[in-house]
């Protein structure tokens, strides 16, 4: 494992499966969690980086506000990587076996609550941020879904661009420390902090 001391870490894992995707949602959940939590905290733990910037999303919170008071009570006292292993392992397996009770349908959702929570509980700087609702490709899955057309359209007309989406991770990545410090292990959105 390497050390960087002077390096920051901006993770940026960002997958979703199409609404209209014909996945068994087993297959979702595994692969949106691989992604989307795993790979963010095993590229964290191999660079062991000065700070660590990672691009959430408030799809996490809502999911997060969907799960049950024992799952939502897990994820607010996880204090090491092993609960949060813990929590994705039971999620996947929980879709696996098509009984999600107490977890919502939403596997990137549950991934980005995931490395939210990931960030807050790290031992060195952490922050967890997203950027908004932001026109890119992401919005538009499928050519022939009209929900994937609504939210493509939507991105148009609501969103921002990716350049004005990448400003609050960029801030939080390259302000010195003293500009960013009440953000450590919070939740930001546009340079605020908007959740403990």
């Amino acid at each position: 494992k390497a050390h960087y001391a002077s390096v920051v870490l901006v993770n940026n894992a960002g997958f979703a499966f199409s609404t209209t995707s014909t996945a068994p949602f087993a297959e979702q959940a595994r692969v949106t969690v691989s992604i989307n939590y795993e790979g963010v905290r095993n590229l964290t733990e191999a660079v062991a980086p000065r700070r660590v910037v990672t691009v959430s999303s408030s799809m996490g919170q809502y999911a997060l506000n969907k799960m049950s008071p024992d799952i939502r009570e897990r994820f607010a006292t996880a204090k090491t990587l092993a609960d949060l292993d813990g929590l994705a392992t039971d999620f996947v397996s929980a879709a696996q076996r098509d009984d999600l009770a107490g977890w919502p349908k939403s596997a990137y959702g549950v991934s980005k609550a995931l490395a939210t929570t990931h960030a807050k509980i790290l031992p060195y700087p952490a922050i967890a941020c997203c950027p908004g609702f932001c026109r890119t490709g992401m919005t538009l899955k499928s050519w022939t879904s009209p929900t994937s057309w609504l939210f493509f359209f939507a991105s148009y007309l609501i969103g921002q661009s990716a350049a004005a989406g990448a400003d609050t991770p960029a801030w939080l990545a390259s302000a010195p420390d003293d500009e960013i410090r009440h953000c450590l292990g919070h939740f930001v959105r546009a340079r605020a902090v908007v959740s403990e």
